[in-house]
């Protein structure tokens, strides 16, 4: 990660980089989304990492890729052994939550720092399950292997999956409201006018 400070870093941005793709039978049954990645991380090291992504209890990720340039290389991921998993599942509970309908999904992956910040994503639900109007948020959390989400530095994000009527709104993942205030309109100052020294009048 870009410090050793513990807690949150949203350095992380999600955005979807071509149309969303339902199950053409039923939009509710999948859900495939496509996203330009970027961590935002300021020095990265070449180390393992562990990724984290919270969906809806009885959905099933059925895809999940993660591309790296040059050439959109297929970065490779794995799962956790079970003696692994089971701490790292307790971890994420104790601080992010899990609720009664929901489950986290962990993968490993090696990351080396010719990879840079920008990656490309896929990620396929099935069912989905979201009404028309409606969307589904999913948190993205992902830190080195051997750092704890509860003591450590991690970095997150929210990947917006949107109900079919959504699908076409360029919807963000920031959490945090632009910081950055408008321009105040300049205004042009008049300048003064210089009053004519008044003449003399000439007594004959």
């Amino acid at each position: 990660m870009s410090s050793d400070r513990p807690g949150a870093e949203l350095t992380m941005k999600i955005k979807k980089n071509k149309p969303i793709v339902y199950d053409p039978a039923n939009p509710k049954k999948k859900i495939r989304k496509e996203s330009d990645i970027d961590t935002g991380v300021g020095h990265p090291q070449t180390t393992a990492v562990k990724i984290a992504l919270r969906i809806r209890l009885g959905q099933v990720l059925q895809v999940f890729k993660i591309f790296h340039p040059p050439q959109s290389t297929e970065l490779i991921l794995s799962d956790p052994p079970g003696p692994e998993l089971v701490p790292i599942l307790a971890e994420l509970k104790e601080v992010f939550g899990t609720a009664a309908d929901e489950q986290w999904i962990v993968k490993y992956a090696n990351y080396e720092t010719s990879f840079g910040n920008k990656f490309t994503s896929i990620l396929e639900l099935d069912p989905f399950g979201v009404h028309a109007n409606g969307l589904q948020l999913v948190p993205v959390v992902f830190t080195h292997k051997d750092r704890s989400f509860a003591v450590d530095n991690y970095v997150f994000a929210i990947s917006i999956l949107p109900g079919q009527n959504n699908a076409g709104i360029a919807l963000g993942t920031a959490l945090a409201g632009n910081t950055k205030k408008a321009a105040a309109k300049k205004v042009a100052k008049k300048k003064p006018t210089k009053k004519k020294p008044a003449k003399k009048k000439r007594y004959k």
